[in-house]
C-alpha cells in the first residue's frame, strides 16, 4: 500500500479544535501524527454506522441523518439561545462541571461564561492549553457563553438527546 504524505500532521495540529480534526478526517480516511519527525499514532475516521439520530433543520424535530454530534450540539444550542428557551438557572447549571458530568458525561462544563476582560483564545482553552470550547459566543440574559467542543459520538449523543428532548419540545411549541 503506497504511503501518502498529505496524511501527515504534526502533534501540534492535534491540539487544535476537535472539529478541525473531524473536518480533516472527512477529506482523508486517516491522519498520521508525527512528533519530532517520528510517527506517534494514527487517527482514523469513524464509520458512518456510528452516526445515528440528529436534529433536522426544523426547530426541535429529530430525524435519521449523518450529522455528527458536535454539529448537532452546536445547532441545538444556537436554536435554544436564539429562541431564548433556556432559563437562567439552567444556564448556571450548564456552567457546572458536576452537572455536565452527570447529565452529559462530559469532563468539562457544557457552557463557560465569557469574561470580556480576557481574550477569547485564552478562555476557550483548559489549564494545559488545549482547546475545549468553540471560538464563538452564545448570548442570553446579558451574558455570553462559550460552548464545549468536547463531544464524542458514542459517549455523549444519548445523554445529550435525552437532555435536549425537554427543551426541544418547548422550542417546537414556540415556533
Amino acid at each position: 500500500m503506497p504511503f501518502s504524505f498529505d496524511k501527515i500532521i504534526s502533534s501540534d495540529d492535534v491540539l487544535i479544535d476537535v472539529q478541525v480534526i473531524l473536518e480533516l478526517l472527512e477529506q482523508k480516511p486517516e491522519l498520521w501524527v508525527f512528533d519530532n519527525n517520528q510517527p506517534q499514532f494514527v487517527i482514523v475516521r469513524p464509520d458512518d454506522a456510528s452516526i445515528t439520530k440528529v436534529m433536522s433543520s426544523e426547530y426541535g424535530k429529530s430525524e435519521v441523518s449523518k450529522m455528527k454530534i458536535g454539529k448537532f450540539v452546536q445547532e441545538a444550542f444556537r436554536k435554544l439561545f436564539h429562541a431564548n428557551i433556556l432559563p437562567p438557572d439552567e444556564l448556571i447549571s450548564l456552567t457546572s462541571p458536576e452537572y455536565s458530568k452527570i447529565h452529559f458525561n462530559l469532563n468539562f462544563s457544557v457552557l463557560k461564561e465569557y469574561n470580556p476582560k480576557q481574550t477569547l483564545d485564552i478562555q476557550k482553552r483548559d489549564d494545559k492549553g488545549y482547546n475545549r470550547y468553540y471560538g464563538y459566543l452564545l448570548s442570553a440574559y446579558n451574558k455570553e457563553y462559550l460552548l464545549s467542543s468536547q463531544w464524542i459520538e458514542n459517549l455523549h449523543r444519548g445523554k445529550f438527546e435525552q437532555w435536549f428532548k425537554q427543551w426541544g419540545r418547548i422550542l417546537e411549541d414556540k415556533t
